[in-house]
């Protein structure tokens, strides 16, 4: 298995990076990076789903909001129950 950057990585929407790198890529810190993809869904790639793909970045930074996750706001109230 080669490196990110090998031609191994980079398919239609590569090349992948590792979180890490995805960070420094959009220039962010590693940590503000894991907590941004908590509130964005950024599509993961790879078969443990721990790479980014370069263009799915790009397209985040650029529209982040048609990756952001909704909050749920339809929750219904649970009622005490009883015995």
């Amino acid at each position: 298995m080669g490196t990110p950057n090998s031609k191994e990585f980079q398919g239609t929407h590569g090349p992948y990076l590792t979180a890490r790198q995805a960070a420094t890529f959009c220039g962010y810190s590693y940590d503000h990076f894991r907590h941004l993809i908590t509130e964005y869904d950024i599509p993961r790639c790879g078969p443990a789903k721990n790479r980014f793909s370069q263009l799915d970045l790009d397209t985040w930074m650029q529209n982040p909001i048609q990756f952001k996750i909704r909050a749920f706001t339809n929750r219904k109230r649970l009622k005490k129950l009883e015995v």
